[in-house]
Formats: structure tokens, sequence, C-alpha cells
């Protein structure tokens, strides 16, 4: 039988859109793109430890960040995953943080990669894996995209909290 994967988008699924307010921290804006402001932003609450527990008891080393961004904003993002540890918590080793220049490339990436289950607040970027993932996990997704792809609604997951993938993925029996 096939081997599990799952793969995670960063941008508000990993690193979220709130910032520290801790004065030694660099400012950011929400949107991650500012020079030399983007290791403030959090990580979405619970993220980090949720990934890891996935990774324990689930799918190993099957676990991938999958990303659009340009390639400034890239090396930004691999930047704040080392600046928060994320490898050496989550123990998803840099290798495996890919990035894409279209949200379109993603569902070709996750087949290529035999993934399983991913996770993404976009419903845009989920539609296209509608039958080759089984298992898409709608993350805290904008109110107005969702009425856009409403169609494909009832083919995800809507989670507004990462326990609650955790608790679905857990609760499948493993294949």
């Amino acid at each position: 039988m096939h081997e599990e994967g799952l793969g995670i988008d960063f941008g508000d699924v990993i690193a979220g859109s709130r910032v520290s307010t801790d004065p030694r921290g660099i400012e950011i804006e929400s949107n991650y793109l500012a020079v030399n402001r983007f290791l403030r932003v959090l990580p979405v609450e619970n993220a980090f430890a949720s990934i890891r527990i996935l990774s324990q008891e689930r799918f190993g080393n099957r676990m991938w960040v999958i990303s659009k961004w340009r390639p400034a904003v890239q090396d930004k993002c691999r930047i704040w995953l080392r600046h928060h540890n994320f490898s050496e918590i989550t123990g998803i080793p840099p290798e495996r943080i890919l990035f894409c220049a279209h949200r379109g490339e993603k569902a070709q990436m996750a087949r290529d990669l035999g993934i399983t289950d991913f996770v993404d607040n976009k419903l845009e970027v989920l539609a296209p894996m509608i039958g080759t993932v089984p298992n898409l996990f709608l993350f805290r997704p904008s109110p107005l995209e969702v009425l856009q792809y409403a169609s494909s609604l009832r083919h995800v997951c809507e989670v507004k909290e990462w326990s609650d993938i955790v608790r679905s993925i857990l609760a499948r029996a493993n294949p």
C-alpha cells in the first residue's frame, strides 16, 4: 500500500499574520515582504507542536512544506523558518521545504510526491487536488474565497485550529 504523505502551506498556515511586540525583534507587515521586518511574524498557534505530533505519530519523514512565493521571498521564508527552529521542532528538514512560482503548481507537486493529505488556507489551491489528494484541509479560509470556490468546499475539511487537523488525521486507521 502507498505510504501517506503530508503537504503544508507556509503563509497563514505555519507563519501567521500576528506580529510579536517584543522590542528586540524586527517589525513586519502582515504580507511578509518588508525588508528586514519579517522575523517578528509569529507562528500560527500550535502549528509547530501539531506538525511534530503528526511527524512522530503518522507521517515520519513523508512531510513537506509546499508554498508559493517569488524567489526573493523564498529566502525570507527559509530565514524565518531557521530563526524559529522549525526543522528542529517539527522534524521537517530544510530539504523538504519546497517552493513554487504559481499556486497551480502545488497540485502537481503533491501528485509527484505522493501526498495524501494537504493543509492550505486557499480553496483555490486545494480545488485542483480534488480526486488526487484524498484528504484536503482548508485552514481558516477567507470567506470571500470560499464563496468564489464554493463548489469545491464539499471535497475539503474546513478547520479552524491545528488541533482539528491532528485529531482528524490521527482518528483515521493507518493504511
